[in-house]
Formats: C-alpha cells, structure tokens, sequence
C-alpha cells in the first residue's frame, strides 16, 4: 500500500504556455473482470436466441475491463488544457497510489444494458466501490489541475459500464432495440452471469490523441 513510482526528479510540468507543443500522456486506470465471468457473459450474448433481421455481432470482447479512468475521457479533458503547474508524474504517482490502496477484488452485479447508436451495447455495472474508485480517481487529476475535473465534477463521474458487443447492423428500430435489451437482460440472469467480480487496479499511460 502506499508504494510510489513515479520519479519526482524526471517530472515534467505541463502549463498554459506550451499546451499546443508539450508531449502528452494519457492515463488510464482500470480492472478486469474475472476471465470465467467474462467467458460466460460473452457465451450468453454469442448464443442469444433473438432473430430480429438475421442479427449479427462485429465483435463481442472475450474480456471485460471497467475502466476507472477511461483514456477517452481523459483525453477529452487534457484537450480542455490544465490550470498552470500541471505534473503530470505526480498525478499518475498518486493514481497508482490510489489503486495500490483499493481492494484487490471487487465484487459486483451487470445491471442494465444500454444500446448506444442501435449497434453498441454496453452493460452498467451496479457497485457503490467502484463509483467511489471513479470519482476519488478523478478526483486526484482535478487536484492536480485538470481542468472540468475539481470538486463537484469528479463526484458527478458516470457509473461503471463494460462493453458487451457490437452488432454488424444497427437494429432497425426502437421497438427491436427494446427487444433485443429484454431478451439479453433476461438471458443473463437465466444463464447467472449478472454477479461477476474485478482484478486489482491497473493504471497505464499512452501518448494522447
């Protein structure tokens, strides 16, 4: 617990005057459900007895992650610039640090499901911890300086979700949608793949986009 490993002697210091020039990195903090979980959730979606227009899947993630800070998002935010004095060494130190004092295992439940554009489908996670882990984590970059993140705006973070499938067509109207949503919902409660758990906290950095 506690551990730090970020190098305060190698810090760079990202201000206002040389947003347009610096070398970004991205961080992204999350944890991965538990592999016969996700086995079991990708077999239900696969095996889906639901035939609304011959209906295909592009993809369906063999692996599930819940991210805590999605790199997308923080990508959006580091785009929005940074109040002056930026580190960003000591913000991902303190983020490890922060996931070194979290529970190795969470325990959770897959929710609802959520249709995004007809085609993604996304499944909220229900657990008072992670949302905790989200807010706190955003919280650390806010502290740091990054802007659209201090206060209030870490605690209003978006509840935990993991990515189900991507359908190969769009569902062809509201009503199948609905459908679709009841039908995988209740398989997975037929099939007892709504209580799944996480991994511990992993954090990474990439160049930003």
């Amino acid at each position: 617990m506690g551990r730090h490993n970020g190098n305060r002697g190698n810090s760079h210091v990202y201000g206002r005057a040389n947003r347009e020039t610096r070398s970004n990195r991205i961080i992204k903090a999350y944890r991965t459900m538990d592999t016969f979980d996700s086995e079991r959730i990708a077999a239900t979606v696969g095996d889906l007895d639901f035939d609304e227009n011959a209906l295909r899947y592009k993809k369906i993630p063999k692996n599930h992650q819940v991210f805590l800070l999605d790199p997308r998002a923080v990508n959006r935010h580091f785009k929005n610039g940074f109040e002056q004095g930026f580190n960003f060494a000591n913000a991902i130190r303190k983020v490890r640090d922060q996931g070194e004092e979290n529970e190795d295992i969470i325990e959770a439940t897959l929710d609802d499901v959520v249709i995004k554009n007809r085609k993604h489908v996304i499944g909220r996670i229900a657990s008072h911890e992670l949302r905790e882990e989200i807010v706190a984590m955003k919280g650390i970059l806010g502290e740091e300086g990054m802007k659209g993140l201090r206060g209030t705006k870490a605690a209003r973070a978006a509840g935990p979700m993991i990515y189900l499938a991507r359908l190969a067509l769009p569902l062809p109207s509201p009503e199948a949608e609905h459908d679709f949503k009841a039908t995988l919902e209740s398989a997975l409660i037929i099939h007892q793949a709504v209580d799944v758990s996480f991994g511990p906290v992993q954090v990474a950095e990439r160049p930003a986009r």
